[in-house]
């Protein structure tokens, strides 16, 4: 065996072990929860590309070459095509959304009459969070994907996914260096009043802010456009401070 089909090969074998090592769990039943769709497609990709390289570089193949490498792109492709239908398929029947969705929400966090600001994403991306929940940098609570149980985007999830913490008497709000600042009922504002967290949301079209009694198990509205989709406040103050 030659250098370019050894390093071929060894190029082959380590792209294989990949997914084993990158690989992180879902509620989906096994493949699905280790190989998600887009890095099904990232190694697919690669590994035709390898291919398609290989018979080009080596100008001169022999016909039981040409024959395994065109029958493995085939293959390659056939698998990958098959894989993407049944993940959708087993996707569909098994979220609680009946696939994926993209929802929105407004949102805002007031401290003690303060308007507070969240970190921005510095990555390429602009997004924090996860990829089923998360913001990009626009106050805006992003569900995006097929959700296989609503604990996984209650507000609470949203909160800790962005580096922060959401429970029924606290809130955590991530800083810039990186640490956590918390308000828990019973804190003091500068005003001297004792302050309670507290949430309120407006409904579809309505300019009525309504005051939700489950704080970290609030799940927004199932609407892509805001409005009609939820807009939230959160409240750590007093009444005066809605």
């Amino acid at each position: 065996m030659n250098v370019s089909r050894a390093l071929f090969f060894g190029c082959i074998s380590i792209l294989s072990s990949i997914p084993f090592v990158a690989a992180h769990g879902q509620q989906l039943p096994f493949p699905f929860s280790k190989y998600d769709p887009f890095t099904v497609l990232i190694y697919v990709s690669v590994v035709f590309f390898l291919l398609v390289a290989y018979a080009v570089l080596k100008k001169k193949n022999s016909k039981q070459e040409k024959y395994i490498l065109f029958w493995s792109m085939v293959l390659i492709l056939s698998i990958a095509t098959l894989y993407l239908a049944a993940y959708t398929l087993t996707v569909t029947l098994l979220s609680v959304t009946n696939g994926p969705v993209h929802w929105h929400a407004d949102f805002e966090v007031w401290i003690c009459g303060e308007k507070q600001f969240i970190p921005e994403s510095t990555g390429l991306s602009g997004k924090i969070g996860s990829s089923l929940l998360h913001h990009h940098n626009d106050y805006r609570i992003h569900i995006e994907g097929a959700v296989m149980d609503y604990e996984d985007i209650m507000l609470a999830q949203f909160f800790q996914d962005i580096g922060g913490s959401l429970g029924q008497n606290y809130i955590g709000i991530s800083q810039e260096d990186g640490s956590v600042a918390y308000w828990q009922n019973g804190d003091y504002c500068p005003d001297g009043k004792e302050g309670m967290l507290r949430l309120y949301v407006q409904r579809g079209f309505s300019e009525e802010w309504q005051e939700v009694a489950e704080i970290p198990s609030y799940i927004i509205g199932p609407y892509a456009d805001v409005p009609p989709g939820d807009r939230l406040k959160l409240v750590f103050g007093t009444d005066e401070a809605q």
